[in-house]
């Protein structure tokens, strides 16, 4: 089993998925939502530059997937593979891969505002799927019955080795390596940690200026998700861009996410 190339769906490699995606976001939206983030962030006397608001699009395409490389969400992929169906869930892996990342992003990936700007990748990631029922989420989360079973998800030494590799090809495509300690991309993410990182996130959506932040990369990264999605696996787009949070709901996205932590 360890033999395949990760896969990010039966018939989709995890490689082609991730720069698909990115190579989507950045052919649509790069140059103008980039130019709208950093504009919000200025008119709010947060100073970034245009690369940093462009890294901010670039690492949540690029590490949006991350957690699928783990073992659990694999093994799931590989059994619909082995059955020739497409029909697959790979539950809240999108957590996994905000946690993963996380762990790998460096002060360096921005010249200033880093904790601000990896919130605004980490919370993108983290609703890259579940935006449209954000309210919902501790319902989510906890009712999913094979989900519910996993305590930790493990990455043996040759597949961490394996999604390095493609990281690293990817990021220095973009230029944008530097502030990326993949080395630092963890073996084992527990469930717990899971947690933690939805605390982080509640914390840090004390400050609603985040969740305007975000709400474009986001709607771009699920666009370009989506469009890749059914493009390489088949199906019609269906991208619900309409039903993304309104900023009117925050505090009860808050509350989920308190519901989650506590």
């Amino acid at each position: 089993m360890d033999r395949q190339p990760l896969l990010a769906a039966p018939n989709e490699t995890l490689e082609k998925h991730i720069k698909d995606v990115t190579n989507e976001l950045v052919s649509r939206f790069l140059r103008k939502r980039a130019c709208t983030l950093m504009r919000l962030l200025r008119s709010n006397h947060i100073n970034i530059n245009l690369s940093d608001a462009e890294n901010v699009f670039i690492y949540s395409a690029i590490f949006h997937d991350l957690g699928k490389a783990y073992d659990w969400f694999q093994n799931r992929i590989i059994e619909a593979a082995e059955k020739n169906s497409q029909d697959f869930s790979v539950p809240r892996h999108e957590l996994f891969s905000a946690f993963a990342t996380m762990q790998i992003l460096t002060e360096n990936a921005f010249t200033n505002f880093f904790q601000f700007l990896r919130d605004c990748i980490l919370l993108s990631i983290t609703w890259s799927h579940l935006a449209t029922r954000g309210t919902e989420l501790l319902k989510i989360m906890y009712t999913t019955p094979d989900f519910v079973k996993v305590k930790s998800v493990h990455l043996s030494g040759r597949r961490k080795l394996e999604i390095i590799s493609i990281l690293n090809s990817i990021l220095a495509e973009y230029k944008c390596e530097t502030g990326i300690d993949l080395l630092k991309l963890p073996t084992e993410i527990s469930i717990n940690e899971v947690k933690g990182i939805l605390k982080t996130l509640h914390k840090a959506l004390n400050n609603s200026l985040l969740y305007y932040a975000t709400l474009p990369v986001l709607s771009a990264l699920q666009i370009a998700d989506s469009l890749v999605a059914h493009k390489n696996r088949g199906g019609k787009p269906q991208v619900h861009i309409i039903d993304l949070p309104s900023p009117s709901v925050i505090n009860k996205v808050r509350e989920a996410l308190w519901s989650i932590e506590r």
